[in-house]
């Protein structure tokens, strides 16, 4: 288990730069703050000549644990300025930051903060800056710990003020003292040459400073080079759309849910707590597909079937007939929480004057981009805080739901065959004995009574909004399905299933593969405007700001948006999900992520529709800095894909490709419809193959919605 975390840290070094700052955009809740812990005294690490060594015994500092410096000068490679330091061994194999600040009371008060690095069996590690002047003195302003690289909150920091007998005070060399221009960006740079390889190498001893200080440099430079490699898009003029038809397709999809929630788990005290948690999570979701009763347009119901992050959808406790435990195990809780379940459920949409123009990252929508919301329960006390923040619509005494709880239908959990889910699990750094492989993504069902609805719509303007809302949505995906089958878009294959169904960063490997080994094209549908690439990844949902969830979009004014979206450091693994359908149950994550600048939309908006450049769905919004701000959109956000069209092999290669392949992003897979044995030999469930099994049961919920928008003849 130690080699395969040792392989983990160091390759994510590499392959997870993109990621390091990012976190899963839990819908609505922030990550606690770092433990507070006792002061603790360390014995003296041999750290080198010129060592400082901070006690714990300062009234202004706050010292929580012992650093140590294997020199107050700072090493320069590779353009960069690197620092040895030691945080102690009881943060051995955890990830280390450093901050400095300009030792000088006339300079700004900004810290600089370095790259994230792990620290070895010794608790040693080598923070890289960049940006640091020569032949200047800075002083240590923090020193932060994180538990693995993709955590966004450290476990434990120390932070030190100027001028006391604990500060750390080190300097950058003069110009040219150990110096050297290996990380030049001058002339000209051709990703496929031979020096370009992320991920190669042999892995250093982690106990050997030298060859540690040797392995960052090297993966700092391949990350400079990475970041020059962008692709350039494949472009059919006549068939894009404009960025405000862009996001009206997105507002038109997508609705805020909400979760009602009784957990029914024992307290401290021995009691059961079968009191409703309201509002828990909130984020956004979007129609994927929809179904009228028996395939009929006269019916009286119709089934919305939407899609979410799973990690919003992930209090949906026992949402499916326990009759189908024995199929789908993961959709379920533990035994001694088989009460648990979802009391009632959330929908909100967007008013008619609602924006979507640009402003600037920082500033606010007007009130005009508040939501109007519907709950499928009385009202009730439990309610009273949200009610003093938002417009919400409850069931009247003695009148017909207008909505269902929602149903399961498919969550990406363990979706591949047995031997390739473990596979999956095994592969990571397995102390928490997972037992579950996940990608961030769920589908739900929820039954509306349009015959009622169309009533009330008569009546009530409110319920005419949400009436209005639906029938937009359902009618774009109708446009979808025409517009995408009728004309080849690149990455899609013509289906009548209107999604990406050609990733990139498949694309990226397939075209290093040699010829023999590259994708069929006429099995995935690939030509001349098969794309690497995208020129916009637009986004929209519903983030929350302040007390209130609003429509929000990505790309604000005045940012300076890349002709491309991708780059080499834009893709990286799937991040694991906590707490899917039950609060012990942990998961590795497959498959790619993608980021994008200028798309740090705040928590609440996680499962946003992202669409590109022609409209097509390419995924789903998953991911963002969990410090920024509620109206800061100037950062990298990312998204889940909807599909990966490579398969996890052990072939070597060079190129840009290789470092995703050394992300094992599992099995070739399709969230929507992974029927296809072929493209996806190891996959089991999806929406469509979980919607089949579930229509055929008797009694099923789904027996008479089967015949869907997207899967006319039935899933």
């Amino acid at each position: 288990m130690i080699n395969k975390k040792r392989l983990l840290i160091i390759s994510g070094i590499t392959v997870m730069a993109a990621a390091s700052i990012i976190a899963v955009a839990a819908a609505c809740t922030e990550e606690q703050k770092p433990e507070q812990k006792s002061n603790q005294k360390q014995s003296d690490s041999k750290s080198g000549s010129g060592s400082g060594v901070i006690r714990n015994n300062s009234s202004k500092n706050s010292i929580k644990f012992t650093v140590a410096l294997e020199s107050n000068t700072l090493n320069y490679r590779n353009q960069k300025h690197n620092l040895t330091l030691n945080v102690g061994s009881q943060y051995a194999r955890k990830i280390v930051e450093v901050e400095l600040k300009p030792n000088s009371s006339s300079s700004s008060g900004s810290s600089i903060k370095s790259t994230k690095a792990p620290s070895n069996s010794k608790g040693e590690a080598i923070v890289v800056f960049s940006g640091l002047e020569h032949n200047k003195s800075y002083y240590i302003s923090a020193v932060n710990v994180y538990e693995d690289l993709r955590k966004t909150t450290p476990i434990v920091s120390n932070s030190y003020f100027a001028n006391t007998n604990e500060t750390l005070v080190v300097k950058t060399p003069a110009k040219g003292d150990g110096s050297n221009n290996a990380g030049s960006s001058k002339g000209s740079f051709d990703p496929n040459q031979n020096n370009f390889n992320p991920g190669s190498g042999p892995l250093p001893n982690l106990d050997n400073l030298e060859q540690l200080q040797q392995h960052i440099a090297r993966i700092q430079k391949e990350k400079e080079q990475r970041e020059k490699y962008r692709p350039v898009s494949a472009s059919v003029p006549d068939l894009k759309i404009k960025p405000e038809q862009a996001y009206e397709k997105i507002k038109n999809r997508s609705f805020a849910i909400g979760f009602n929630s009784v957990d029914y788990a024992k307290e401290s005290n021995g009691q059961i707590n079968d009191s409703v948690v309201p509002f828990e999570p909130t984020g956004t979701g979007w129609l994927l597909d929809y179904a009228w009763k028996k395939g009929e347009k006269t019916s009286d119901e119709v089934m919305l079937y939407i899609a979410t992050n799973a990690h919003v959808y992930n209090r949906a406790f026992n949402a499916m007939d326990t009759a189908y435990k024995s199929q789908f195990p993961e959709y379920f809780t533990k035994e001694e929480r088989k009460d648990a379940k979802v009391d009632s459920f959330v929908l909100a949409v967007p008013k008619k004057e609602a924006k979507l123009n640009a402003i600037p990252s920082g500033q606010s929508y007007g009130p005009e981009n508040k939501l109007q919301y519907f709950v499928n329960a009385k009202n009730h006390e439990r309610f009273s805080s949200e009610r003093v923040f938002n417009d919400i619509e409850f069931l009247k005494e003695g009148e017909e739901v207008i909505f269902s709880n929602p149903r399961t239908v498919f969550v990406a959990l363990n979706i591949f065959d047995e031997q390739r889910n473990k596979e999956l699990y095994n592969a990571a750094d397995n102390e928490e004995d997972r037992k579950y492989s996940a990608k961030d993504f769920a589908v739900f069902g929820i039954k509306v009574n349009y015959k009622k609805l169309k009533e009330k719509a008569g009546s009530d303007p409110k319920y005419k909004l949400l009436l209005d809302h639906i029938d937009a949505a359902m009618k774009s995906i109708d446009d979808d399905i025409k517009k995408f089958s009728e004309k080849k878009h690149p990455n899609h294959d013509q289906s009548t299933t209107p999604y990406l169904s050609l990733d990139y960063p498949s694309m990226w490997i397939n075209k290093d593969r040699p010829l023999d080994q590259q994708l069929d094209k006429a099995k995935y549908n690939i030509d001349n405007n098969t794309s690497l690439n995208i020129e916009r990844a637009y986004i929209a949902g519903f983030p929350k700001i302040g007390s209130s969830q609003m429509l929000w979009r990505n790309y604000p004014e005045g940012s300076s948006i890349p002709e491309d979206a991708f780059n080499g450091n834009s893709f990286g693994r799937g991040l694991g999900v906590s707490k899917i359908l039950d609060d012990q149950r942990e998961s590795t994550g497959f498959g790619f992520n993608g980021f994008v600048d200028f798309s740090s939309i705040y928590f609440g908006a996680s499962g946003s529709l992202v669409v590109n450049e022609y409209g097509l769905p390419i995924g789903i919004y998953s991911v963002t800095d969990s410090k920024v701000g509620d109206k800061d959109i100037s950062k990298r956000g990312g998204f889940t894909f909807l599909v990966q069209a490579h398969n996890d092999n052990k072939n070597q290669q060079t190129g840009p490709s290789r470092t995703l392949i050394s992300l094992q992003a599992g099995p070739a897979h399709n969230l929507i419809d992974g029927s296809d044995q072929e493209k996806y030999p190891y996959q089991k469930k999806s929406y469509r193959q979980n919607l089949n099994w579930l229509s055929k049961q008797d009694n099923s919920e789904f027996k008479e919605f089967a015949k869907t928008a997207i899967f006319k003849q039935g899933a």
